[in-house]
Formats: structure tokens, sequence, C-alpha cells
């Protein structure tokens, strides 16, 4: 084994173990779990880790079977990429990029069994299998889209991003347009195969950039390449019963509610309709759910597939949690408010907009349930009443805040000095019905 055939395994089994990690990473991430059906990314980067394995078996072993294995991994790859994209950004799954994918992938599977497929070249003194003919040109339309894709939403994610994730975002859009040149600079292997030591380093140093990133921040990969702005839940005589912000709307719930209230009138007795299920806004969109006892609506910039299954999870989170309430047609919205965990639960991935400025501090939008010990006791200590603890908790994850503990300390720092002052002003007016 020569030193080039060493120094191609050496690129190749680092690439393996870094996709490996991000694999990893993204499998066990509890913004993962909370998201299933986000799995088509976790598919994508599998196939990925089985894409540079067989690479690999291929060039040690020279064998054929698993060259053809791995170039033809580049359909699943694909396809679960483009199922991913359009899971975020698209209504359907079924769209011309999809389908394209789709027939030229098939069209692969069925070229790779074939005999002529791949061919056993000697490069820079060692023999390896090559993709041929038909067979080859399909393989790098199919790594092109795959690429094509890639770009189109790492663009969309560093675009997208809120502030606080904005550098990160840059840093991991970076990385593919490294990696996507690397892939580029694949045209002149053809000349000389020793740029495929070139193409190596600079994949390598693409996925470590990525990989750094992900490691840091996981959520990056979920940033929703457009806004929602507000969720509301009603019941079906029209009474709000929920509300909540991602933005700086200055519109109260009941405005918000009386909004799909008339709509809903207005598509069922005037226009004898049927009951809304969406309505286009010239630069968004409501999307309305209408159950047995609620009706739910969402104001976003666009709609999605996976937009669409967060609504309708959280109007069935939201039902079976308080059914009985509901029952009994209950309106107080403060019986509702510990919907806020079906926010966290479904929305936590959504940005707030209204944080625009690094003097503003991250929400706690994502992991207020999940305050330490210590400070949850704490605040309960603080707050002794029940309702308002609830009410801490629920406007926690609306308003930008610093860290719990500052305001713990906050407390404890002054509540010596407020109880002096309460003392202080006890003992004038005492003195003062005393002089009178």
């Amino acid at each position: 084994m020569n030193l080039y055939t060493v120094l191609e395994l050496a690129f190749l089994i680092s690439m393996t173990i870094i996709f490996l990690i991000i694999t990893i990473a993204v499998q066990v991430s509890k913004v993962t779990k909370r998201f299933p059906l986000l799995f088509y990314l976790r598919l994508t980067s599998w196939f990925l880790v089985l894409f540079f394995v067989t690479s690999i078996i291929s060039i040690i072993f020279e064998n054929g079977a698993f060259a053809r294995i791995h170039f033809m991994f580049a359909f699943p790859i694909t396809f679960f990429f483009i199922l991913f994209f359009n899971n975020m950004l698209k209504e359907s799954y079924y769209t011309f990029g999809f389908i394209f994918s789709c027939c030229l992938g098939f069209l692969l599977i069925f070229l790779g069994t074939q005999p002529n497929a791949v061919k056993l070249v000697v490069e820079m003194g060692y023999a390896k299998y090559v993709p041929d003919g038909l067979f080859n040109i399909i393989y790098i339309i199919l790594y092109l889209i795959f690429l094509s894709f890639m770009f189109f939403w790492g663009f969309k994610t560093w675009l997208s991003s809120p502030f606080y994730y904005k550098k990160k975002a840059l840093l991991c859009f970076t990385g593919i347009i490294i990696y996507i040149g690397g892939s580029i600079v694949y045209i002149f292997y053809y000349m000389n195969p020793i740029v495929n030591i070139l193409i190596y380093v600079i994949n390598l140093i693409s996925l470590l950039t990525i990989v750094i990133v992900i490691m840091k921040e996981i959520k990056i990969l979920y940033v929703l390449p457009y806004t929602v702005y507000r969720i509301a839940v009603r019941d079906n005589k029209g009474n709000p019963l929920y509300d909540h912000d991602w933005t700086d709307m200055n519109i109260t719930e009941t405005v918000f509610t009386g909004f799909l209230n008339a709509i809903e009138i207005m598509s069922k007795e005037v226009m004898q309709v049927g009951g809304i299920l969406d309505i286009n806004l010239n630069e968004g969109i409501l999307i309305v759910n209408r159950s047995e006892y609620i009706t739910v609506g969402l104001l976003a910039s666009k709609a999605s597939k996976l937009l669409r299954d967060c609504v309708n999870n959280f109007v069935k989170d939201f039902e079976n949690k308080f059914k009985s309430l509901l029952e009994k047609s209950c309106v107080d919205m403060n019986e509702y408010k510990s919907a806020y965990e079906f926010i966290n639960k479904y929305f936590s991935i959504i940005p707030y907009q209204n944080i625009k400025n690094k003097n503003q501090l991250m929400t706690l939008s994502y992991k207020y349930h999940e305050l330490p010990k210590q400070i949850e006791n704490n605040y309960k200590t603080i707050f002794k009443n029940k309702e308002e603890y609830e009410d801490v908790l629920n406007e926690l994850i609306k308003t930008p805040c610093s860290n719990p503990s500052e305001f713990v300390d906050f407390y404890n720092e002054f509540k010596f000095e407020l109880g002096e002052l309460e003392l202080k002003e006890s003992k004038e007016e005492v003195e003062k019905k005393y002089l009178e």
C-alpha cells in the first residue's frame, strides 16, 4: 500500500468519524427527541457514514460490490436530505426536486446492478474501483443536487437565524461553502488524481467547521427559515383561553381571538363553505385548526409541513390536558397557563423576534421547566402563592431575561433593605400619628 493510498484512507476515516460524531450528537440531542418529525436529518447523516464506510472497504479490499453500494448511497443521502428540507420549508414532500431526484435515484440503483457500472483503474500506483459511463453521470448529478439543497438550506438558515445564532449560522454556512468548493475542485481530478488528496483536505476542514458549530449549538440545525408570530387558543364559543407571542405585536389576545371568531363566522354562515383552514395574507398565513373543543390559530410568515404538524400535536395535547375544564366550558385563562409546556415541547425551535441585540439576553423558552432544583426552590420561596409562581413561569417563556440565578441573588441582596425601609416607614407613620 503506497503513500497515496494511506493518505486517502486516512482522510476517509477522519471524515467518517466526523460524520459519526454529528450523527450521534443529533441522535441524542434533547431537541431532536422533542421533534421526531426531523428524523430525516438523522437518516441522512447515517447514510453519509455508510457512504464513507463502504468507500473505505472497497479501497482496502479492492471490492467492486462495495464500490457499487458506495456510489448508490448517493440516492438515499439526497432523498432523505430533500425530505428534511421539504419538511422544514415546504407544505408538501412532493416537490419537483424530490420527484426528479427519486427518478434519478431509481435509475442509479438499476445502473449500479449492471455488469459495467464500475471499473478497476490504477491511480498513483494502486488499483481502485470508480463509476463508469451513465452510472457515473447519474451519480454526479445526484451528488450535485444534494450539494445544491445543502447550500440553499445553509443560506436560508443563516439568513433566518436570530441575532444570537447569527455568527454560528454564518460559520456553519461557511463550512458548507468550503465543502461545496472542494467538490467543485473534483473536476481537476480527471486531469491529475493527486487532486483527490486536496479535495479530502478541503472536505475535512469544512466538516470540522460544521461539526464544531453543531456540537456547540445543536439548534442551528432546526432554525426555521420563516417567522412565526403568534398562536392563540379559543373555545368553540369564541372565548380566548391561551395566547403566546414570539414578536412585538401590539395586539391583545381578545382582539386576535375576535379576528378568528369573525372570519370563522363569515366562512361558515355567510359564505356557507364550512370551517376555515388557512387564510393567506399579503406577507404571511394564518393556520387554523378546529377540533372538538377548541380552535387554534397560528400566524406565520410562511407555512410548512413541520409547522402544521406542530400545530396539530399542540391541539391534541392541549385538549387532552384540559379536557375536564373544556367540558365544563371554563373560560378563565389562568386555568390554562400551564399550556406553556406544549409551547416548549413543539415550538422551542422558534426564535423570539423581539430579541434584536446583544443587550437583550436569551429567553428561557426552551429550558424553563428544567430549572436547577436550587433555583426552582428559591422561586417557590419568593413566590409562595401557587398562582403567582405559575405566572412567573408563564412570563419567563415570553420575556427576555438573564440567568434566573441573578434574579434570586438580586432578591436576596435587597430583601433586607426592603424590610428596613418598610420598618422606617411604619415608624414614621407612628410618629406622625403621635404628633397629631
